[in-house]
């Protein structure tokens, strides 16, 4: 037996409980990664950030639409994880196209290089040659699974925001 659908009314709440969480959680999050990538010297990661964060400002934006009784606050919702979802990709492509492994090697510390080091030795593998080939691997599995990652994320949020358009609509016309 299946239970019955969700009221409008609790369709609404659950929407503005989740927009609220996900919004300030991306803006503090972002603020963060911003101001840590500014002070390493990273401007392409800070701008990445700051552009988070604004994806994350429109959602909060969307949802104080909803809170004002504006249907289109749910567009800004659906919007805010599309653009989102954006600025990922062409992060993860951007890293993907731009890494370097020598700046990654002299980042590790130096316990971490000589484990590297002695496992491609046993392994009998040139450490100098496959190093780079195993940190290039590294990079681009990451730039993948942040991909694939975001988006199941943000576009299952985004498909799950439009999903709930006619109860939020039903909602918003009731009399508060």
């Amino acid at each position: 037996m299946q239970p019955p659908p969700l009221l409008p009314a609790h369709s609404l709440r659950r929407v503005l409980a989740i927009s609220r969480v996900d919004g300030w959680s991306v803006v503090g999050v972002a603020g963060l990664s911003a101001l840590f990538s500014l002070w390493q010297g990273s401007h392409t990661l800070a701008a990445a950030a700051l552009l988070v964060a604004l994806a994350a400002a429109i959602e909060l934006h969307g949802r104080r639409l909803l809170l004002q009784r504006q249907p289109q606050g749910l567009g800004r919702l659906i919007g805010a994880q599309v653009f989102l979802l954006i600025i990922i990709w062409l992060y993860a492509w951007h890293r993907w196209q731009h890494f370097d492994t020598d700046a990654l090697w002299a980042e590790l510390p130096g316990f971490l290089q000589a484990h590297v080091t002695n496992s491609l030795l046993a392994a009998g593998l040139d450490p100098e040659f496959h190093r780079q080939i195993l940190l290039k691997l590294a990079n681009q599995l990451t730039c993948a699974v942040l991909a694939l990652v975001s988006l199941a994320y943000q576009g299952g949020l985004a498909f799950w925001y439009g999903r709930q358009r006619a109860r939020i609509r039903q909602a918003l016309l009731a009399s508060p």
